[in-house]
């Protein structure tokens, strides 16, 4: 949780709340903050429960195995939100989805026992690409659709 914790959310939280915002808030505050999360907390809980079966039942993967891709998976759904957050694309941004991206993996290759990371077998990077790419998918379809919602919804109102 900690690889997660540090950089999907507290890097990005430092780097992109201070940016200046000289849009006009629409609607309430909650429900803003609710279409945005909706998307990474359904992938996630997917990403998860996929994992557990598929990795428990089918590939007869151990715990530690099981909790790496379940990690993995979360804080790749966690790099797809970043990504939707820092659209339209600045250099801070640009640079801040590499050290998303670039920290992650260097964390995972360079200091796995302090991640709790275990090694990836053949199955496990199968069973990854295709979740992550799955994943992906969804999110942005999920995210767009919610947000295309979340914006009539908002017309109609004012």
């Amino acid at each position: 949780m900690t690889l997660i914790s540090a950089f999907t959310i507290g890097i990005p939280s430092f780097v992109l709340a201070p940016e200046p915002n000289r849009e006009r808030i629409r609607g309430r505050f909650l429900d803003n903050v609710i279409v945005k999360s909706i998307p990474g907390a359904v992938c996630s809980v997917c990403c998860i429960l996929a994992a557990n079966v598929v990795g428990y039942c089918l590939m007869g993967l151990d715990y530690e195995q099981v909790s790496t891709l379940c990690v993995l998976l979360t804080s790749w759904i966690g790099c797809n939100l970043v990504i939707r957050l820092s659209i339209p694309f600045t250099a801070i941004r640009t640079a801040l989805l590499v050290v998303v991206i670039g920290g992650t993996a260097g964390a995972c290759l360079l200091m796995p026992g302090v991640f709790c990371i275990a090694p990836f077998t053949p199955g496990m990077w199968v069973f990854h690409g295709i979740a992550a790419a799955l994943s992906a998918v969804a999110f942005h379809a999920l995210y767009l659709k919610l947000d295309a919602l979340h914006a009539a919804r908002i017309c109609e109102s004012e």
